[in-house]
């Protein structure tokens, strides 16, 4: 594992590659009604970004706070040297868990018991907490892990088609949710793993993105090749309404990647726009429009945001986008962008009380960039 740190004084500028993003970005909108303004945060924050595995194929997809000094990231990386595998013992040169504790690095490789009886390790594609469990998703299966040891479960109820996916989030009330393929959307009860309730989401296309307001409404959205065009819907005690927003017969809105609800708003993103909609009250909104990184390129699409309050949230995405909302404006981290060629891209955004946690890959290493917020 290697690290560069952010130089304070001056950066160097670097040539950046643009990875693609969808054409036909939504109309310029017009804002009708603004939400009140909010105080704002710091936007003020130093990186450090290190590139982790031998050159290969190592990638991070997710990651969760279990305090403020302790983070998991999950994905598939390549060491150097063998670790053993949890629980056979056998040696392996892939880690599928690491481990950041304050400064110190931990690599783990979790093995998954399969129907057959036989212990597997796999990549992992998301990570969940609730309470004290903290869940390890693979594709059809899932580890828990707590005091009490490793309870290993099996989701295969779901039908294959559905199940095959790398898209799990965690609710604000101990729920866990999988999602992905022909519009599914499954709900795990807080502590129960294993057989999933299915929610109605209005679809048959590929939900890229959710977000819980509480555990009986939700928001999705995606788009696949079946429709470029994609979907955004609301969903409330089993009542799904189209999200879509129109000015002068032209729809402003009509998907959104990244989606995140705090306790009164909801944050979506269509590039270049971010949306914001009171949830108490739905006709208010605001637009808001990126702004280009300094070397004139656009911040990517985006694929996680995660908040710490409504005038504290942060986008992640392609091209090594990484920006932060403050209640009133928009900073790009210009420097993450810059030190990884613009190649990289993020999958998930984790935050504690003082630092930002932005996992991915680039096409030689996994990637994590630490952001340490200056009050």
């Amino acid at each position: 594992m290697r690290y560069r740190v952010e130089p304070i004084g001056f950066l160097v500028a670097i040539l950046l590659c643009a990875c693609a993003d969808p054409e036909s970005p939504p109309v310029e909108p017009i804002e009708k009604q603004t939400l009140s303004e909010m105080d704002t945060t710091s936007h003020s924050c130093t990186w450090k970004i290190f590139e982790v595995g031998v050159p290969g194929a190592s990638v991070f997809w997710d990651a969760v706070a279990i305090s403020d000094t302790e983070i998991w990231l999950v994905g598939d990386i390549e060491l150097a040297n063998k670790i053993p595998t949890i629980p056979s013992g056998k040696f392996t040169k892939y880690a599928n868990v690491a481990i950041i504790r304050s400064e110190t690095w931990e690599y783990r490789s979790y093995q998954f018991l399969e129907k057959t009886g036989k212990y597997d390790p796999r990549q992992i594609y998301g990570i969940t907490k609730s309470g004290d469990d903290i869940t390890l998703w693979s594709k059809y299966y899932n580890l828990t892990i707590n005091d009490t040891g490793i309870a290993y479960n099996s989701f295969l109820e779901i039908a294959d088609d559905s199940a095959y996916t790398q898209y799990f989030a965690s609710g604000k009330y101990g729920h866990s949710y999988v999602y992905g393929k022909n519009g599914y959307l499954g709900q795990f009860a807080p502590k129960k793993y294993s057989r999933p309730k299915k929610i109605e989401t209005g679809t048959r296309l590929m939900i890229q993105d959710m977000t819980e307001v509480d555990p009986n409404e939700y928001y999705v959205s995606g788009w696949d090749a079946k429709a470029p065009e994609g979907f955004f819907h609301h969903i409330k005690d089993g009542v799904v309404t189209k999200m879509d927003r129109e000015y002068d017969g032209k729809r402003a809105i009509f998907f959104a990647y990244g989606l995140w609800a705090s306790y009164s708003r909801l944050y979506a993103t269509s590039p270049p726009y971010i949306y914001i909609q009171s949830l108490r009250e739905p006709e208010k909104w605001d637009t808001l429009r990126t702004p280009k990184h300094r070397n004139g390129n656009w911040t990517g699409r985006v694929m996680d945001i995660k908040g710490r309050s409504d005038n504290d949230v942060y986008f992640v995405g392609h091209t090594g986008s990484i920006y932060h909302y403050n209640g009133r404006t928009v900073k790009t981290y210009d420097y993450v962008q810059e030190s990884l060629n613009g190649i990289a891209i993020f999958f998930a955004v984790e935050l504690t009380k003082e630092k930002i946690y932005v996992v991915g890959g680039e096409p030689w290493h996994a990637v994590v960039a630490i952001g340490t917020v200056q009050r």
